[in-house]
């Protein structure tokens, strides 16, 4: 009777078991579920950032050239390259608490190759995809809006679209070289002022600049603008940052840094008419644009994460390592400290106690009497 007893018992005992393991189980998976619908989450998140951070950039810079060159709202390129400034540094504002606010492919390959522990690989893809996609947002919105003033344009100065003199027209969507709006690109002499190598070489320059800019602003060591510092300077630096670098190298190329900012708009304007304008370009340049601010961005980032964070933890070793010798050569060994006591021993004269001063006066009082 008492086989069966046990039998039952374990049998009960494993029933138990089993239905904590299957509610165990069940918690897992929902645990699971539940981490990975908040990763999925938190990547829609982040690309809907960068997707608006790179559509409100790029409509700003974009909208800022067309106004100068349709109506001449800005007259000179100063003016035009701190509205694109203040466009840079507004999208930061309204896009920086969802996302890593990067808004530029460039930036994002940089940071995955630096700081791919707090910005992994998995996310490239995805943010260049929603960056290009913003660009090209911009890119349609700007030519809803301005194609009857670009087509009125056209015809009053008789450009026909498509043709080399359409440049001054493209220019409002993608960078050309030189500046279309300084420089004639009917003139042989001003068409070939900037070769294919010096538009390059100004996109890989300018692009390591802003790089630069932005991971010594994000830098952890950083105690003045760092993530532990004052957090709203750094979209304010790097919208002054793009303004200075625009006003001084704008008529060399325009200076893109950015290539959803001039492949997003130089998309909408292959398929609006301009063509072989758009892409590849008068001079077969347009790539410059999209392959000189990643190595550029790669450029400026090492600069800011290896050379000069390396430079600082380097300085900060010494000055602990000094601090450390001159604590050292305070402290005294145990035998120094025992020949100092010994010594000041012998050099010290002998106090009597106040009962050995008793003595003294009392011997004093007898001779005195005697």
């Amino acid at each position: 009777m008492e086989v069966p007893h046990r039998r039952g018992g374990y049998s009960k005992l494993g029933s138990s078991q089993s239905k904590m393991f299957i509610s165990w189980t069940k918690n897992e998976t929902k645990n699971k579920r539940a981490s990975s619908s908040l990763k999925l989450v938190t990547i829609a998140a982040n690309v809907i950032g960068e997707f608006l951070g790179t559509f409100i950039l790029t409509l700003v810079i974009i909208s800022a050239v067309s106004s100068a060159v349709l109506s001449s709202a800005q007259s000179g390129i100063w003016q035009v390259a701190i509205v694109c400034g203040v466009g840079v540094s507004l999208s930061i504002f309204c896009t920086s608490f969802i996302c890593d606010a990067h808004l530029n492919p460039a930036i994002t390959v940089a940071f995955a190759i630096f700081r791919f522990r707090s910005f992994p690989w998995t996310k490239v893809l995805p943010y260049c995809a929603f960056q290009m996609l913003g660009g090209v947002m911009a890119g349609t919105v700007l030519y809803y809006f301005a194609n009857e003033k670009i087509s009125f344009y056209e015809e009053k100065n008789g450009i026909q679209r498509g043709t080399n003199d359409s440049v001054i027209t493209a220019m409002m969507f993608g960078e050309y070289f030189p500046n279309p709006a300084l420089f004639s690109y009917n003139d042989p002499q001003t068409f070939n002022l900037v070769s294919l190598f010096k538009a390059f070489a100004v996109e890989v320059w300018t692009t390591a600049i802003l790089s630069l800019v932005i991971f010594s602003c994000t830098n952890e060591a950083n105690v003045g603008v760092g993530p532990k510092g004052n957090r709203v300077v750094v979209p304010i630096a790097i919208g002054l940052t793009v303004a200075v670098l625009i006003s001084i190298y704008g008529p060399y190329n325009q200076v893109g840094m950015n290539p959803a900012r001039d492949f997003g708009p130089r998309l909408v304007a292959l398929c609006a008419g301009w063509g072989v304008v758009a892409v590849p370009g008068p001079k077969y340049g347009f790539w410059t644009y999209i392959v000189g601010p990643i190595l550029g961005a790669i450029a400026g980032a090492a600069m800011s994460d290896l050379v000069l964070s390396g430079l600082a933890r380097t300085i900060k070793k010494w000055k602990m390592n000094s601090e450390d010798a001159s604590d050292s050569k305070d402290l005294k060994s145990p035998l120094e400290l025992e020949n100092a006591s010994d010594s000041k021993d012998l050099d010290s004269p002998v106090e009597l106690t106040p009962v050995a001063n008793m003595g003294v006066a009392t011997r004093e009082k007898k001779e005195s009497k005697v």
